[in-house]
């Protein structure tokens, strides 16, 4: 049952921090008003994970790792509040050039993500693999020396 809260909550955390640590991606308008309008406009459905190498191609994680995936649902709201699987929720801030986006759990765990792409119907994170939450979560744990980013690609 903790094992399960543990990969609940570091899923998305996962989600938030890609959100925030890329740069600035497609969001049709680029003001902040169309931006939040773009990501509180449904709830995000997490599609694909995938990590980059040192090499810089993308691959999917391993098998043993899919429960992340499935069932990872993303609300953000416009009072700048969100809420995650499994009930885990906090607030969340845009950068003023809606490049990143960064979250503050309920129990006061912070990251950044990057925003790599947003669009009506696409949310796509990355963030760096340097994150406690990964070597605890993944099993095995991944060198971060080998996975460099975890790209998140939601939809809805």
């Amino acid at each position: 049952m903790k094992t399960i809260q543990h990969i609940r909550y570091a899923a998305f955390v996962v989600a938030l921090i890609v959100i925030t640590s890329c740069k600035k991606g497609t969001n049709s308008g680029g003001s902040s008003d169309n931006t939040i309008k773009l990501l509180t406009s449904a709830s995000w459905q997490k599609k694909t994970v995938e990590w980059q190498t040192t090499a810089g191609t993308w691959i999917s994680p391993a098998p043993q790792n899919a429960l992340v995936v499935a069932s990872s649902t993303l609300t953000f709201f416009d009072n700048n509040t969100y809420l995650g699987v499994g009930g885990i929720s906090g607030t969340w801030k845009l950068s003023s050039d809606n490049s990143q986006i960064s979250v503050i759990t309920s129990n006061g765990k912070s990251s950044t993500m990057n925003v790599a792409t947003l669009t009506s119907s696409s949310l796509q994170l990355t963030c760096p693999l340097d994150n406690t939450y990964y070597t605890i979560t993944y099993t095995p744990a991944y060198s971060i020396t080998y996975y460099t980013t975890e790209r998140d690609t939601f939809t809805h």
